[in-house]
């Protein structure tokens, strides 16, 4: 008993040693590497913070056209530098604050959101604002004093053809209208023209001279 037991003790002093050595080593290749090359803890370190780094991406809504009938909506992707999803980040739309842009729920400019648990997060509708034309909306994702920006491009939509066509077609009806009541006017009046200046002719007694 004492000899397995005297064993097993030497057994555990042994990988105990064998663990520092290797822990040891480690360290002296670290230190060995450094000398040869004072970029190698540089390049370490910036591996670390390049996995832990955010990325913002955006999924739907990027170049899309925007009208009263059909909002749009941007949805936007946070992960790490390992591609995994970032939950409970912060994520904020903003719109231009003049010209040609766009309104969140409530009639806002700004709006900020929570990524889920796949680290999606959504703007919901966003309705035209201040006019035709292109405009950016700015993106910014923080979490764990960290953050990181994009951006997404759209289109406010002018006045739809149909309608175009239509108010066209209502002004070439209004123009009829007016050019044959013109007309119409213009015939009457002729007509009475013509009636008052009719001659009127009488005939007189008939005179008879001497012979």
């Amino acid at each position: 008993m004492r000899r397995q037991e005297g064993s097993v003790a030497k057994s555990g002093l042994l990988l105990r040693g064998v663990r520092a050595g290797k822990e040891v080593i480690a360290v002296g290749l670290v230190l060995l590497l450094t000398a040869i090359d004072p970029s190698f803890v540089s390049a370490q370190t910036a591996a670390q913070d390049s996995s832990n780094r955010l990325q913002l991406s955006v999924l739907q809504g990027n170049n899309s056209t925007l009208d009263n009938t059909h909002p749009a909506r941007l949805v936007v992707r946070v992960r790490n530098g390992r591609s995994g999803p970032v939950r409970g980040a912060d994520v904020t739309f903003t719109t231009p604050d003049s010209g040609p842009g766009a309104v969140f729920f409530g009639g806002e400019r700004r709006l900020t959101v929570k990524t889920d648990a796949q680290g999606v997060a959504n703007s919901g509708p966003m309705r035209p604002d201040g006019g035709a034309g292109v405009f950016s909306v700015a993106i910014q994702a923080a979490f764990q004093d960290q953050s990181v920006t994009t951006s997404a491009q759209q289109t406010n939509k002018t006045e739809p053809s149909g309608k175009t066509l239509h108010k066209s077609g209502k002004l070439k009806w209004i123009l009829i209208v007016g050019g044959a009541a013109a007309v119409a006017v213009a015939v009457a009046a002729t007509k009475r023209s013509t009636t008052t200046s009719t001659p009127t002719i009488t005939a007189g007694a008939p005179s008879v001279g001497q012979p």
